[in-house]
């Protein structure tokens, strides 16, 4: 199973909810931290690899366009660009060849999923179902996952095969 994240829809969620567990108030570095963390503590116990999509880097702003922490590969979209295109992309392709899970309340992206075989659930849905599955301890955020990934991921490497082709 691969987990498709709206990352920016999660984080709202726990916003609404004053969660202490994911959600720094007034430090949103730290709630993206705290919201990969909690993912890949989920994906620990079950077993997957997720994917957490980012759409609010501010102009201006550097961002890696991908970063791995275990089994939670983290994309960053530059500015300007929507993540729920991509995620959609993803999610159907993904979902051909194994089962695919969206989380996200983006209405746009659900309808892009109607056709595919990915099954989608809203945030609360899957906190609820994520907490069921995982004790409070699984939730502490203190440590790094077990399992790190170094170097560049397939998408990172394309991007900077294509911005050198460009160049010449």
């Amino acid at each position: 199973m691969i987990l498709f994240v709206n990352g920016r829809d999660l984080l709202d969620h726990f916003r609404e909810q004053r969660d202490r567990a994911v959600f720094a108030a007034g430090n949103p570095e730290q709630s993206r931290t705290n919201l990969r963390r909690w993912v890949a503590r989920y994906c620990e116990t079950r077993g997957w690899d997720a994917v957490v999509f980012f759409d609010d880097c501010e102009a201006g702003e550097m961002r890696p366009l991908s970063e791995r922490a275990g089994r939670v590969r983290v994309v960053n979209m530059p500015y300007g660009k929507k993540a729920w295109p991509e995620m959609a992309r993803q999610a159907n392709r993904s979902a051909q060849e194994e089962d695919a899970l969206v989380v996200t309340a983006d209405v746009r992206l659900i309808r892009a999923l109607e056709r595919g075989r990915a099954k989608v659930v809203t945030p609360q849905q899957f906190v609820a179902r994520a907490r069921d599955a995982m004790g409070r301890s699984d939730e502490d955020l203190t440590e790094e996952p077990d399992e790190k990934f170094s170097g560049l991921s397939e998408e990172e490497v394309d991007v900077w095969l294509d911005f050198f082709r460009r160049g010449k």
